[in-house]
């Protein structure tokens, strides 16, 4: 004989019973089914210190019961955000914490279908603080002149639809230690004063933006040259490197060391 779990009378009985043997399970009081208490959240009023309706079920009830009070419930969530403000944010790191993926796809979608939003947001945001952003970007660029190094060849590389591998400013760094790259490239000069990176094959005729093609160089040697852009690849490196007292063939034969 199967019992009538939807009775309320036969489910106090059969949830007694359970408590009296020490099962840890309980009949739903909203499904009728049986269930373990892990379904149930936790209740201090209960008499098995669960609460009458499991987990997805407690969750339906809320779900409808918001959708037919709209309004207080918009009071309520307006209410707890204000007044709990560290609360609702350690909550949201908890869960962005625990759902990563989620939260990614999350931020994708609503930056896709609000774009105009974003856009119109950043340009007000820009207006108003124009002079700080200004001043802001100033003070990282002195901060990251590698960086900014690397932005500003990589966009000349792009422009000229130059070959680019992709390195970081710190291989580079280290890939000039390794052949001991300390003075001008070209002169030999020190760079006390400061150094420049430039493309010893130009981006211009046709030199990739690699790790190989990167030398240091001092200021009069990287804007001296005068001219080179009317003379053939290779040319204008001989001309302007022999002024200097340094053979042409010797520094190509360290780069290709340094390619290999």
């Amino acid at each position: 004989m199967s019992l009538d779990l939807s009775d309320r009378a036969t489910r106090m009985r059969v949830n007694k019973r359970f408590r009296e043997k020490g099962v840890p399970a309980k009949v739903c009081g909203k499904c009728f089914v049986v269930k373990g208490y892990e379904a149930f959240s936790a209740w201090s009023r209960g008499a098995d210190g669960r609460m009458p309706h499991c987990r997805p079920c407690s969750s339906d009830r809320g779900r409808a019961w918001r959708a037919a009070n709209r309004e207080k419930t918009v009071a309520y969530d307006r209410q707890r955000y204000t007044a709990e403000p560290e609360r609702r944010r350690e909550y949201a790191r908890r869960w962005t914490a625990a759902n990563p993926d989620r939260k990614a796809q999350s931020n994708r979608q609503w930056h896709a279908e609000n774009r105009e939003r974003i856009s119109e947001r950043k340009r007000t945001y820009y207006t108003a603080n124009r002079d700080r952003i200004i001043e802001a970007s100033r003070r990282w660029a002195a901060e990251n002149a590698d960086k900014v190094r690397d932005k500003t060849h990589r966009r000349r590389a792009a422009i000229a639809e130059a070959t680019t591998e992709p390195f970081t400013a710190r291989d580079l760094r280290r890939d000039w230690e390794d052949h001991d790259l300390y003075d001008c490239f070209f002169c030999g000069g020190t760079l006390t004063d400061g150094y420049e990176v430039e493309h010893f094959y130009a981006l211009s005729k046709g030199g990739p933006h690699a790790l190989f093609n990167l030398v240091p160089s001092c200021a009069p040697c990287n804007h001296g040259a005068g001219g080179k852009g009317t003379k053939e690849p290779w040319g204008y490196l001989r001309e302007a490197l022999a002024e200097q007292g340094t053979d042409l063939d010797a520094c190509v034969e360290l780069l290709v060391r340094r390619e290999g």
